[in-house]
């Protein structure tokens, strides 16, 4: 394992960027907002998510902050990052700072690998949830996408993401 963090000082970062510190949701336009540190409401094995601090401690990711929520009219757009606090914890953030329970699409990695017990429970959660939409990319292997395509099909859309793809949600 070696570090995987950013090689930039907080200084350095601030002479780029206004920063912004926060762990808790943060509203960054009307409808839009950052959701913070991931309450984990759903058990998440970490088998594969430590990283190492620049002090070679092992990270679990426990403060791991998810993403982007954008309301809609019909519902809400999650966009996640690598989903290392579970892309069900994810989504359920989002439906609580939004107060709103319609998910059109989930997009970005969901840091599944393989075909097992906890790749089972998420798509039982997009079943549950009737999920419209899920662009799966980053960290989410092609065996994984093309299972969540056969289990989900007629409940949920779901599409291989990658750089430079586009998507309209109607």
């Amino acid at each position: 394992m070696e570090y995987a963090g950013i090689n930039e000082t907080k200084e350095e970062l601030q002479k780029k960027f206004e920063l912004i510190e926060t762990r808790e949701p943060y509203k960054i336009f009307e409808n839009v907002w950052f959701l913070g540190q991931i309450d984990r409401k759903f058990e998440v094995p970490v088998k594969n998510l430590p990283t190492v601090l620049k002090n070679e401690e092992i990270d679990y990711l426990k403060d791991d902050c998810g993403g982007i929520v954008v309301k809609l009219e019909k519902g809400i757009i999650i966009f996640s990052s690598c989903s290392h606090s579970g892309v069900n914890n994810i989504v359920e953030q989002a439906k609580k700072i939004t107060g709103e329970d319609r998910v059109v699409a989930v997009v970005g990695g969901f840091h599944l690998k393989e075909i097992n017990p906890y790749t089972q429970e998420i798509v039982q959660y997009f079943k549950d949830n009737n999920i419209e939409r899920a662009y799966m990319g980053h960290c989410t292997s092609d065996e994984v996408i093309e299972y969540f395509k056969e289990q989900l099909m007629g409940v949920t859309q779901v599409e291989k993401l990658f750089a430079g793809a586009k998507f309209e949600i109607n």
